[in-house]
C-alpha cells in the first residue's frame, strides 16, 4: 500500500494500519493483531464484548412440539 491510498475504515476496537504492505488490524484493548477484519471481528466480538451481548445473539429457548409417535408427560 502506498501512501497516496487511503487505509480502510478502521472497524470498532481497532488501529488500522500497515505491515509490509498489508492492511493490518491491531486491538486497541489487548495485544492481538491480524491482518483479516473477519478474523478481527471475530476476535472483537468474542474477547471484548459483554456476556449480556453474546446472550443476545443466542435464540430465546423454545420447547420443540413432541414427535407425533410420543406424547408429552405432564409433571
Amino acid at each position: 500500500m502506498t501512501k497516496a491510498q487511503k487505509q480502510p475504515a478502521a472497524p470498532e476496537g481497532a488501529d488500522v494500519g500497515s505491515w509490509r504492505g498489508y492492511v493490518q488490524y491491531r486491538c486497541t484493548a489487548c495485544p492481538f493483531d491480524t491482518l483479516s477484519r473477519p478474523a478481527f471481528e471475530d476476535h472483537w466480538r468474542l474477547a471484548h464484548t459483554s456476556l449480556e451481548s453474546h446472550e443476545a445473539e443466542q435464540p430465546a429457548f423454545t420447547e420443540a412440539a413432541a414427535p407425533v409417535t410420543e406424547s408429552q408427560v405432564e409433571d
